[in-house]
C-alpha cells in the first residue's frame, strides 16, 4: 500500500512538472506604432513554442477586416529571428479566423528572440513604400539574453521550385554606409536560360537587418522582363540582412508564385580593407 502510494506520488510529481513544461503564459502585448495615418490600433497575442500566434487589429476601435477592404493583402506581416535563423512573411487575409483577428501560423520559439511587424498599405494606392503606409507597427519579442548570434551563411543564389533560380545582383564585397545600390533579381531556368516575370504583377520584397526593415513593391523604372529592380537603398550598418521577393511568373496558362529568400552581409570599410 505505502509502494503504491509512493509510485502515485511520484506520477503527480512528473505529471505536474510536464504540465508546467508544456503550459506556457500567455502574452498580450501591443504593437509600437512606426507609422499611423489612422486611428489603428494592433495587439499581439501569443504563448512561446505555440504554433501560431494571434494578431488583433482595430479602426477607430471596430475590427479591420480584409474582407470588406477592397486589397486581398492589406495586412503584411513579417516575423524574423534576431539572428536571422528563422523569417516569416503572409499577408494575412488567408489567415483571418474572424473580424479583426488573425491566426499567424508561426512558432515562436522560447529559444530565440524576434520581431513581428504589420504593415496596412495605402487603401488608396496599395503602396507599401515608406510613409505613404497607412499603418506600421512593430513588436520585439524577448524571450532570452542571447549570446552573439550566428546567422545563416551568405547566400545570394536560390533555388526555387520547377527548377527556377532566382540570383540576387549586389556589390562584391557589399559596403555598409556606402554609395546607394540598385541590387536586382533575376530568374533562370532549368537550362539557365532567362525567365520573363508576369508584366504589370505585384512583384514585391522584404529587406530585415540591423534597424532595417523594408516593405516595398519592385521598382518598375528599373525593372525589365527579365530583371526585377529593388528601390535603390544604403545598408546603413554592417550586418547580415535577410532579402526576400515574392515573384509572379507565367508558366503556360497558370500563373507560379515564387518566393526567393538571400541572405547578405553588408561589411564595415574598415574590415574590408583589413582583408585585402
Amino acid at each position: 500500500m505505502h509502494d503504491r502510494k509512493k509510485h502515485l506520488s511520484l506520477f503527480s510529481i512528473i505529471a505536474a512538472t510536464m504540465l508546467a513544461a508544456c503550459t506556457q503564459t500567455s502574452l498580450t502585448k501591443p504593437m509600437v506604432t512606426v507609422i499611423q495615418k489612422d486611428a489603428y490600433e494592433a495587439t499581439v497575442h501569443y504563448q512561446v513554442n505555440a504554433p501560431s500566434f494571434t494578431l488583433t487589429i482595430k479602426n477607430h476601435n471596430a475590427p479591420v477586416d480584409t474582407e470588406e477592404v477592397h486589397a486581398l493583402d492589406i495586412l503584411h506581416v513579417t516575423v524574423a529571428s534576431d539572428d536571422l535563423q528563422e523569417f516569416f512573411h503572409t499577408y494575412t487575409a488567408k489567415e483571418q479566423k474572424q473580424s479583426g483577428t488573425y491566426d499567424i501560423p508561426f512558432r515562436l520559439s522560447s529559444e530565440k528572440n524576434y520581431t513581428i511587424w504589420l504593415d496596412i498599405p495605402s487603401k488608396a494606392s496599395r503602396d507599401h513604400h515608406g510613409a505613404q503606409l497607412e499603418y506600421r507597427g512593430v513588436l520585439h519579442v524577448e524571450n532570452i539574453a542571447l549570446a552573439e548570434p550566428i546567422y545563416p551563411p551568405v547566400q545570394t543564389e536560390f533555388a526555387l521550385q520547377n527548377g527556377y533560380k532566382a540570383t540576387l545582383t549586389i556589390p562584391n564585397p557589399l559596403v555598409a554606409g556606402g554609395s546607394t545600390i540598385a541590387p536586382h533579381i533575376s530568374l533562370e531556368d532549368r537550362s539557365g536560360n532567362p525567365v520573363s516575370v508576369l508584366d504589370n504583377a505585384d512583384h514585391f520584397y522584404v529587406v530585415v537587418g540591423p534597424h532595417e526593415y523594408r516593405l516595398e513593391h519592385m521598382n518598375h523604372y528599373l525593372s525589365t522582363s527579365t530583371e526585377l529592380a529593388l528601390n535603390p537603398l544604403i545598408f546603413n550598418e554592417p550586418g547580415h540582412y535577410i532579402v526576400w521577393a515574392e515573384i509572379y511568373v507565367q508558366n503556360g496558362s497558370e500563373v507560379e508564385i515564387l518566393q526567393p529568400q538571400f541572405t547578405i552581409n553588408a561589411q564595415n570599410k574598415a574590415a574590408i580593407i583589413y582583408q585585402e
